[in-house]
Order: structure tokens, then sequence, then C-alpha cells
């Protein structure tokens, strides 16, 4: 399943400019032309060339993977696209450089969002947006339902509260994740001074639910997120499209 939300930075009263965060995961539609995009977790590349595509004026894509940093830049390959190999939690980026800063299925993997929040929140300029989706936090909070080569028959909901790290199976590998509750991702945001406007979880189709629970996340594309749209894949939550006034 898929978490749509909607925040927006605080605003004079806080003695602050406004942003706005958005989620959901669509090809664009034309709603990136002519902007300044940050891509962290960039992964192969898709996302940007996408948005390069659709007119987007620049696009930076970051990736701590150095065989995903190959697949971008190949992806890439004849665009002015710049592809970077690093952590994104050591990342700095320049205080509004960007319109536009998106991330998919990334931030659960870091220990410490505050700092990147922060450095987000700064590096947008006003009308800026944030677009971010997570494995949806009622995975997260425990793997114990999953079955080693074949995914999950059930969902267990447990120490659903208690955020923190979580080591799961993720294609064969034990990995370690961090839990985070959809409040405590409310909370983190809003203390780096985004204002949550909005919050929708999309289900999965009544396809998936009638052929089990065993659903693979489709390919995420990066325009879905800014057209707003949510497309139920069990799974997946996205976190919304950050727009500073």
């Amino acid at each position: 399943m898929r978490r749509t939300e909607r925040i927006r930075r605080a605003g004079p009263a806080a003695g602050r400019p406004t942003k706005c965060w958005t989620a959901g995961v669509r090809r664009p539609r034309g709603r990136g032309a002519g902007m300044d995009i940050c891509d962290l977790g960039c992964g192969d590349g898709s996302y940007g060339r996408s948005l390069l595509d659709q007119g987007c004026h620049s696009y930076r894509g970051v990736d701590a993977s150095e065989r995903m940093v190959e697949a971008a830049r190949s992806a890439l390959q004849g665009t002015q696209a710049q592809v970077t190999r690093e952590r994104i939690e050591e990342l700095t980026l320049a205080d509004e450089s960007f319109d536009l800063v998106l991330s998919r299925m990334t931030f659960h993997w870091i220990e410490e969002l505050a700092p990147v929040f922060a450095q987000v929140f700064r590096a947008l300029r006003p009308q800026g947006r944030l677009v971010f989706s997570v494995e949806h936090p009622v995975l997260t909070c425990c793997d114990a339902a999953r079955e080693e080569g074949q995914g999950r028959s059930s969902w267990v909901v447990d120490d659903y509260f208690v955020p923190g790290p979580r080591v799961s199976h993720w294609f064969g590998v034990r990995v370690r994740k961090y839990h985070r509750s959809i409040e405590q991702y409310f909370q983190l945001l809003r203390n780096q001074g985004f204002e949550v406007e909005d919050l929708r979880e999309a289900t999965p189709s009544a396809e998936q639910i009638t052929g089990g629970c065993r659903v693979a996340a489709a390919p995420a594309r990066a325009g879905d997120a800014l057209a707003g749209g949510t497309q139920g894949v069990a799974g997946e939550s996205a976190a919304d499209l950050a727009r500073k006034a």
C-alpha cells in the first residue's frame, strides 16, 4: 500500500517562508518542465530520463551504490544530467538551489532523517517541493510474517510505535532498515518546518487482494508524485510533494 501526505512549511507566523510536501508515484506529465531537480537515491536514472524528457531544466542524481551510479550515467548519457556517488546523510546541497527534490524508497534505509529533511528544506526554493516514498510502516515494523523466498502470506504488526533498526530479508540478503510510524514521519517533517496538510493511503487493487498478499511493487515513475496520484501497490508508502510558498 502507498501512503500519500501533503505538508507545508511553517508560514509567516513562524517567521519562515512556506514549503509543502506531497506524495504519489507517477510518470511526469509536464509538471517538471523548467525545474531544477535533485533525486536522492536515483537508482538507474529512470526518473531522470523521464523528467528530462518532460523538459526539466536540470537534473542531479545521487546514489550510494557504484553500480546504480554507473547505470544512471549510462541511461542519462548525452544529457546535461549530473549523477554523483554520495551517501545522502553526508550530502551537502546549496540553499534554495532546487525546485523539486525526489526520493523513492530510500529514507527507510537512513538512521537519522532529521538532518536530511533539514538539508532538503534549506535546498528548496520558494514553491519548491519534496516528493518521497518509503516502505509502509506496517511492513517495516516487523518481519515475522515473511517466508524466506516466498514473500508474505500475512502481515504481523508488532512494535509499531517503537522506532529504530529492523533486520529484514531483502532479495535473499539480511539487511537493516529503520522503522518509523506514520506519526513519527510527520513529527520529523514538522520539526524541520513542514506543516502537514493531508494524508491519504491507497489500498491494493481488487486483483491484488484476490490474488493473495504476495504482491510485488510495480516500478514507480517520477512524475506520478508530481501529479499527486497514488496507485495502490502493497508494500509501498509514498510521501507527498513539497511546495515552498
